[in-house]
């Protein structure tokens, strides 16, 4: 063990240069676990004791301070020149020091073992006041040889190997003692320095000055002095007799231009990290990992989320996501250790309740004594968004019932669907990505002439369609009709083509089935249209010449004839005329089964005032009152079959009027979303309900000849004329207030 006396000589602070920085300077002396810094008076009181390594044998400072070492219970091994080793009592070590001689023991105390220097201290005058120790605990070294000689080289590396000075003056500003390293390093001796005026040495520095006279005050205090280009610290601690006088000030010196150095290089690399946090292009803030209240942010996170500055550091982390993603974020939070934990796609909340996606980068570390998460992160809500779109698009493509498959700028494939596997039979295992498409059947058919015709549709407008026989692996033979597009990056170049492609062999078979039932319907309908024209011709021709002979008998035999045999010839006659009626009808009918070669304008209102006015002695003669009650418009059909529909309805309405009140017949139009909705009313007879459809049958009527005349056609021929156009007719009536019939002719583009 060993103390320093209270009572130092007068000795002026050195700072200390060295050419190595290490930890502390005092604190690697006084702090360290296996040292013990003391000093007693000439009685062998000890009046200081400081040093971590006091702990380990199980006393306090207190506890010791006013005890004379001799009253202890330890000893020491000394080794003295050629005698070897002697062990020494505490009475004998304080007399050798006191006599002049520094001893270096190692003592036992408390169970511990110390490697000690024992020196003396001197007043100004040269005289021995007392006794100063520094003592390394080396309990643990002694268990091997090498512990120990690691021990002993770290015990020599403290006293002579540190840059530093430890030192002392009185209360006159003499320095009284100085050891250490540091004395070396500057190229000193204790001596040089011994004697000394402190204040010599501060080289007029005000703040060394300061600091000095404070600590001369009893206050500890420190400084910082360049000498030669390089920066010293020093620490003074005063110490004190037990009135409370100033003893002596202990100091301890050492350089710190290497930490300065560091501490510079710190400072800038703050200002760095400060610089790349402030002007980030990323969002980034700061919260503490307990409260998750904000403390930093950069600008780019408060335009961000929408907040200012001050508003921002107000906000906790909670006020930054929405509810259902804030406990699904912390707990990844919690479980981020010091390595960045990366979490993508997190929504977030801006001031006005919009909600953003961030890919986020979180770290935990300690900042300014907290533990705190480092947030790092980029807006991606146009990705996302874009991902979602891309995952809704895929989702129904994977719906539709047509096979779909993209290919790129080489014709190789990079999606294809379920319908497309289906249809090119992909067996389990095979993956036809970055194959090429051809690979999915044996070879393909189509026209040379069809296929120039599809490639140069293809290259002027980006998209084609072409119907094409595939002969596939398996054999099947399948007919396709395929619409492909090209696919174009953003700078407009072609990287690609996706192609919707549905089988029609089913349906193409349908088709060509269909189209030689109309070529031998069309073939029946021709024959039949031939066989009307010839029946009409061939069945006329021997009722014009019935006709003939009648009229001419009854000319010339007119007299001879009885009254009766008069009235059969009429009879017989009109019979006639009513067959030609028939057949005359019956041709027009046929006619009507041709479909409309031309499709016109048709200027209703014009075309109904044409039908009036052939229709004028017969309407006239019946007395009818003729109304149009609202703006006829202009529909696209075949001209001459409106024509004829229109004057049917309204003869219909002249021959079925009532004798019982004046014949009122009415034509308008309504317009709705597709089509012309006409009627024609009139307050005619009407008819029963039970009637409705089968007014509209060939040959059908309702009446005898003798009561109402007609071949019973005209209705059936007003049907077939509305369906030529797509339409609908029908009739409300009632046998006490007439009959309204209702017709459809749907709209066309050109109208």
């Amino acid at each position: 063990m060993g103390i320093l006396h209270e009572a130092f000589s007068p000795l002026p602070v050195i700072p200390v240069p060295g050419g190595e920085c290490y930890k502390s300077r005092l604190e690697y002396i006084l702090n360290s676990e296996a040292l013990i810094l003391f000093s007693t008076d000439r009685y062998g009181r000890i009046d200081f004791l400081e040093g971590e390594g006091l702990a380990r044998t199980g006393f306090q400072s207190e506890d010791l301070v006013g005890i004379s070492i001799q009253e202890l219970d330890w000893t020491a091994t000394v080794r003295s020149g050629n005698a070897g080793l002697r062990i020494f009592s505490p009475s004998q070590i304080l007399k050798s020091v006191l006599q002049g001689e520094e001893v270096e023991a190692e003592a036992k105390f408390s169970g511990r073992i110390f490697r000690s220097r024992f020196s003396p201290l001197r007043y100004e005058s040269g005289e021995i006041q007392g006794m100063i120790g520094l003592s390394l605990d080396i309990t643990e070294a002694k268990k091997s040889e090498l512990a120990f000689a690691q021990s002993s080289r770290d015990f020599r590396t403290a006293i002579e190997g540190l840059p530093i000075v430890v030192f002392s003056f009185n209360p006159v500003a003499v320095i009284t003692f100085a050891e250490g390293g540091g004395l070396k390093r500057l190229g000193l001796l204790a001596e040089d320095l011994v004697g000394k005026n402190i204040f010599e040495r501060s080289e007029g520095d005000p703040e060394s000055m300061q600091a000095l006279r404070a600590s001369l005050k009893g206050e500890e205090s420190r400084y910082t002095l360049r000498i030669k280009g390089r920066s010293f610290e020093t620490r003074l601690y005063p110490r004190f007799d037990e009135k409370g006088r100033i003893t002596q000030v202990l100091g301890v010196s050492n350089e710190i231009t290497i930490r300065e150095a560091f501490e510079k290089r710190i400072a800038e690399s703050e200002s760095n990290y400060r610089n790349l946090f402030e002007n980030n292009s990323q969002i980034m803030f700061l919260f503490e990992y307990d409260s998750l209240a904000i403390l930093k942010a950069n600008g780019i996170a408060k335009s961000a989320y929408g907040y200012d500055g001050e508003e921002f550091l107000r906000k906790t982390l909670s006020d930054l996501m929405p509810p259902e993603e804030f406990g699904q974020f912390t707990d990844r939070i919690r479980g981020t250790g010091s390595r960045p934990n990366f979490i993508p796609e997190v929504r977030h909340l801006k001031k006005n309740g919009e909600r953003f996606y961030v890919d986020i980068t979180a770290t935990r570390f300690e900042f300014n004594g907290k533990d705190c998460v480092l947030v790092a992160g980029a807006e991606v809500t146009e990705r996302v968004q874009s991902e979602r779109e891309k995952r809704f698009n895929l989702a129904i493509l994977s719906q539709i019932s047509d096979a779909v498959i993209a290919l790129d700028s080489e014709r190789r494939i990079i999606y294809y669907n379920k319908p497309a596997e289906e249809m090119y039979e992909i067996e389990w295992g095979y993956n036809p990505i970055g194959k090429p498409y051809s690979e999915l059947f044996r070879r393909d058919w189509m026209s040379e002439e069809n296929k120039r015709a599809v490639m140069e549709e293809y290259e002027r407008y980006g998209q084609a369609s072409a119907e094409v026989i595939h002969i596939l692996r398996s054999g099947k033979r399948i007919r396709i009709d395929c619409n492909f597009k090209k696919i174009k990056d953003e700078d407009g170049n072609d990287i690609g083509s996706v192609m919707v492609i549905r089988d029609i062999t089913d349906k193409v078979r349908v088709r060509e089935s269909l189209e030689r039932a109309i070529n031998d319907l069309e073939t029946t309908n021709q024959e039949l249209e031939q066989f009307a024209y010839v029946a009409s011709h061939d069945l006329q021709e021997p009722l014009r010449t019935i006709a003939s002979y009648l009229r001419l008998l009854e000319r010339r035999c007119s007299p001879q004839l009885p009254e009766e045999g008069k009235e059969f010839i009429q009879i017989t006659v009109d019979a006639v005329k009513r067959q030609q009626n028939l057949i005359e009808s019956l041709l027009n009918y046929s006619r009507l089964g041709a479909k409309i070669e031309v499709w016109e304008k048709i200027q209703t209102e014009s075309l109904l005032k044409d039908v009036v006015h052939d229709l004028f002695a017969g309407l006239n003669a019946a007395d009818v009152d003729f109304r149009l009650e609202s703006e006829m418009p202009v529909i696209v059909g075949g001209p001459e079959q409106i024509r004829q529909l229109f004057l049917n309805l309204i003869t219909n309405a002249v021959k079925f009027r009532s004798k019982e009140r004046r014949p009122v017949i009415s034509v308008s139009a309504r317009e709705s979303r597709e089509e012309w909705e006409f009627k024609v009313a009139d307050n005619g007879i009407g008819m029963d309900p039970k009637y409705f459809d089968k007014i509209f049958i060939i040959f059908q009527k309702l009446h005898s000849l003798g009561e109402y005349p007609g071949t019973g056609i005209g209705l059936s021929v007003c049907k077939r004329i509305v369906e030529n156009h797509a339409g609908r007719i029908w009739v409300v009536s009632d046998e006490a207030r007439g009959s309204e019939f209702f017709f459809t002719i749907p709209k066309r583009g050109s109208e």
